[in-house]
C-alpha cells in the first residue's frame, strides 16, 4: 500500500496535470492544503535516511523543507551531500536553511565524516555565488588546519572529477603542506590547469631547485611538459639545454621540435642534413621518418622529392605514405599530382586525408568525368565524407552534384548525401544560369536521386531555376 508521503507526490503531479485526468484528484485547494499538511506532519517524525534523501530531491519546496529540518533534527550528516545541494536551491528560504544546517554539523565533525561530501562542497564552489563565501570560507578554515592535510591531499590523489581534484589543491596550496608533494600531485594529475599551478610553484623555486624538476619535465610521456622542462633546464643551464636539445630535434611535437631547434645553435642547412640522415637510417622509426619528411617538405628544396617519393610507394606505415604524399605536393606538385587521385579514395585513412589535404594545398580540380570516377569508388563513409569535403571547399554546384552522384550510386550514404543537400540549400549563393552546360547535365541527370533521398524536389527545382 502507498505510504502518505507516496500519495501527496503522486497527488502534487497530477495536480499540475489534471487536464488529462477524468476528473480533478482534489476537489478544492483546502483539500490540497490538508494533504500536504498531513505528509508534512508525517515527516517531522520519519527516520528512513534513505526516504528523507528521496524527500530532499522532491520537486516541491515545501517537502524539501520539511525533509531538510528532519535531517537536521537527526543529525544525519550521511546527507552531507544533499544537504550542500539545497546550498544552491532556488528557493530561498531553503538556501539560508540550509547553509546552516552544514555549518551547524562543521563544529562537531571531524575531517573523515566531511571528506566523502567534497565533490558536492567543490561543485558549490565552482558557482562562484557572493553569497556563498562566507559560507565556504568556513568549510575551507576547517579543512587547512593541520591535522587534516595528509587526509585532504590523499582525496586530491584519489579522485576522478577535475573540480574535487582543484578545489582540494588549491586548498593544500594554502596550506603549510609540502610544496614538493604537492608539486608531484600537479605533474601527476592528468589535468592541465594543476600542471600548470605545479609549473608555477617550480617556477618560485631557486635556481639549484629547479634544474632538478627540469629533468623529470623532461622525462615525461607528455609532450607539453617536455617543453616546459627544456624551457626550464634553458634558464639554469644553458650548457645542458643545448646538449638535451639535440635529443627533441624529431619530437613529433612541433612546438617542442621548435623549440629544440632554437637552443640547440644549428644551422638550418645543418638541421635538414641531420634530418635527411635520420630519415635514411635503417634503424630510424616510422615516427621519426614521418616528422622528417614533414621538416623536409617545409624547406622548400626540391632536392627532397625523389626521397618523398620512394618513401611513399615502398613504406608499409600509412602515416609515413601519407607524411611523404605531403612532402612531394610541397616539393614537386607535378610529380605528386597523378599520385593523388587514387589515394583520395584509399581505405586507409591516413593515406586518403593526406592526399586531400594536398590536394586542396594544389587547388586541384578534377573535371566532371574525374569526379564521377572518383564518386563510383566511395565505398566507405569516410572515403564519401573525403571527397564531399574536397567538393564544397572547391564550389558549391559542384557539391550538390557530387552529393547526387553519390548518392545515386551508393544507397549506404543516402543519409549523408541528404544532409550535405539540406546545408547546400542553407548556403546557396549562386544561379543556375551561370552553370556551365556540362555541369547543367551532371545535376540534371542526378535529380531523380534527391527524390529518392526524400528531399523536397519543389524546393530544390526552386533553387535550380
Amino acid at each position: 500500500m502507498a505510504t502518505l508521503i507516496e500519495k501527496i507526490q503522486v497527488a502534487l503531479g497530477l495536480a499540475r496535470t489534471q487536464a488529462s485526468q477524468p476528473e480533478p484528484y482534489f476537489s478544492s485547494s483546502d483539500e490540497y492544503k490538508r494533504w500536504l499538511e498531513a505528509g508534512i506532519s508525517q515527516i517531522r517524525d520519519m527516520a528512513d535516511v534513505e526516504e528523507l534523501r528521496r524527500l530532499l530531491g522532491d520537486g516541491n519546496g515545501y517537502l524539501r523543507e520539511a525533509a531538510l529540518s528532519r535531517v537536521d533534527s537527526l543529525h544525519a550528516t550521511a546527507l552531507w551531500t544533499e544537504v550542500f545541494g539545497l546550498c544552491n536551491d532556488w528557493v530561498s528560504p531553503i538556501r539560508t536553511k540550509a547553509k546552516r544546517v552544514a555549518l551547524d554539523w562543521l563544529h562537531d565533525a571531524d575531517v573523515e565524516t566531511l571528506l566523502p561530501h567534497l565533490p558536492a562542497l567543490a561543485e558549490l564552489v565552482s558557482r562562484r555565488r557572493e553569497d556563498h563565501a562566507d559560507f565556504i570560507a568556513k568549510f575551507d578554515s576547517r579543512l587547512i588546519e593541520d591535522q587534516n592535510l595528509a587526509a585532504l591531499f590523499e582525496a586530491a590523489g584519489a579522485s576522478d572529477s577535475r573540480k574535487h581534484s582543484r578545489y582540494c589543491f588549491v586548498l593544500l596550496e594554502r596550506s603549510a603542506f609540502p610544496r614538493a608533494r604537492l608539486i608531484e600531485l600537479g605533474l601527476a594529475k592528468a589535468d592541465v590547469t594543476l600542471q600548470g599551478r605545479a609549473l608555477q610553484m617550480i617556477r618560485n623555486l631557486p635556481a639549484s631547485e629547479q634544474a632538478g624538476y627540469a629533468q623529470s619535465l623532461l622525462a615525461s610521456s607528455r609532450s607539453y611538459l617536455r617543453w616546459y622542462g627544456l624551457d626550464m633546464l634553458w634558464r639554469v643551464d644553458p650548457a645542458k639545454a643545448r646538449e638535451v636539445a639535440m635529443s627533441h630535434l624529431m619530437s613529433p611535437y612541433a612546438a617542442l621540435r621548435d623549440k629544440a631547434f632554437k637552443l640547440s645553435g644549428l644551422s638550418r642547412e645543418a638541421l635538414l642534413a641531420l634530418t635527411e640522415q635520420r630519415v635514411r637510417s635503417p634503424d630510424a622509426s616510422s615516427c621519426d621518418i614521418r616528422v622528417g619528411l614533414l621538416l623536409l617538405g617545409s624547406s622548400g628544396k626540391k632536392d627532397y622529392a625523389d626521397l618523398a617519393n620512394s618513401i611513399f610507394l615502398k613504406h608499409p606505415a600509412p602515416t609515413v605514405r601519407g607524411a611523404a604524399l605531403l612532402t612531394l605536393a610541397r616539393l614537386s606538385p607535378d610529380d605528386a599530382r597523378p599520385l593523388l587521385l587514387p589515394a583520395v579514395v584509399s581505405e586507409i585513412s591516413a593515406v586518403g586525408r593526406a592526399a586531400m589535404q594536398a590536394a586542396l594545398t594544389l587547388e586541384l580540380k578534377p573535371s566532371h568525368t574525374q569526379w564521377r570516377e572518383l564518386a563510383a569508388q566511395a565505398a566507405s563513409d569516410a572515403i564519401a565524407r573525403r571527397l564531399h569535403r574536397w567538393a564544397r571547399s572547391l564550389d558549391k554546384w559542384l557539391e550538390l552534384a557530387l552529393l547526387l552522384e553519390i548518392a545515386g550510386l551508393h544507397s549506404q550514404h543516402s543519409r549523408l548525401c541528404l544532409t550535405g543537400i539540406q546545408r547546400w540549400l542553407g548556403d546557396f549563393n549562386n544561379s543556375w544560369q551561370m552553370l556551365d552546360s556540362a555541369h547543367r547535365e551532371w545535376i540534371d541527370s542526378n535529380l531523380p536521386h534527391a527524390e529518392n533521398l526524400g528531399l523536397d524536389m519543389k524546393t530544390l527545382k526552386f533553387f535550380l531555376n
